[in-house]
């Protein structure tokens, strides 16, 4: 391992050059399918720790901590649920150009505990971290730069004005309080009466922010999505062979083996539909073979 890391010049990186001794693994080539499955396979007996992803070109860090260490580099990886700023790194640079490092396995009541070493470790302008406190958000404030980003004229509701509709439907969901069937049928008989289209709909002429579409997304994303962890009624079950045509495992749909795969659906549908091995590893099929 110190081979491999000396040739990418990250023997050198403080975080590595202080606890190379210590750290449980460091892995590269985070682009290969085959070291994703590896590294996925080692970490299902591990399941919680500390761990960090290294931008090899800058030599910024980001540190995390998680009671599911397979999960959550999946997130990472996929950018889903992700620190937005090591998101951007990754597209930029590509995963190639990463290292994934699992400072120590430590039980769950001591992971915020270690996680805060590492943190004060790292210097603020070497971390992709926003917060200074491993678990919390408090201390931490918006940059000027973000908050002028997020104001004025950037605003989303610049310039505009809530309906009376939609002032009484946030103060009562702020409350907590449910709608009665008599109010959201009024409520909805004053909307419809209203032309929301073209020059009168109140987003007219503006667009979301690349920043405020990336929020969205990812809000919208992973177990926040409305069909997370569940099946469409529509899905067939996938099927993994390996190179000698025994049978692998069997996924509920094409999704499922795409999140597998950490590849995208279309990416399934190109193997099964040409019949090539998948990296030269595995035949993806959606009906089961006799051998």
């Amino acid at each position: 391992m110190a081979t491999t890391l000396a040739q990418m010049g990250l023997l050198q990186h403080p975080l590595i050059r202080t606890y190379l001794l210590t750290i449980e693994m460091a892995c590269l080539n985070l682009h290969l399918i085959q070291m994703q499955l590896l590294l996925r396979d080692e970490l299902k007996n591990n399941p919680s720790g500390i761990y960090a992803f290294i931008c090899i070109p800058t030599k910024k860090v980001y540190i995390g901590s998680s009671l599911n260490l397979r999960k959550r580099f999946s997130q990472h990886i996929s950018g889903v649920r992700t620190n937005i700023l090591l998101k951007r790194a990754i597209t930029k640079y590509g995963l190639d150009n990463f290292c994934f490092v699992i400072m120590e396995y430590c039980p769950p009541e001591r992971l915020l505990e270690r996680e805060q070493v590492y943190l004060d470790f790292v210097s603020t302008e070497f971390k992709f971290n926003f917060l200074t406190v491993a678990g919390s958000t408090l201390g931490y404030k918006h940059t000027t730069d973000a908050k002028l980003a997020m104001s004025g004229e950037n605003h989303p509701l610049f310039g505009k004005q809530r309906s009376a509709e939609t002032r009484a439907l946030i103060s009562l969901s702020s409350t907590g309080r449910v709608l009665s069937e008599e109010t959201r049928s009024q409520i909805s008989e004053s909307l419809k009466a209203k032309d929301l289209s073209g020059e009168n709909n109140p987003f007219f002429g503006h667009r979301h922010s690349e920043e405020t579409r990336e929020a969205m997304s990812i809000a919208l994303s992973g177990s926040n999505h409305y069909m997370f962890g569940k099946v469409a009624n529509n899905a067939r079950s996938t099927y993994l062979y390996g190179l000698d045509n025994k049978l692998i495992r069997v996924f509920s749909s094409k999704t499922e083996l795409a999140q597998h795969l950490s590849v995208s659906r279309g990416t399934v549908n190109k193997y099964m539909n040409s019949g090539i091995a998948f990296n030269n590893l595995y035949f993806l099929r959606d009906s089961p073979i006799d051998v």
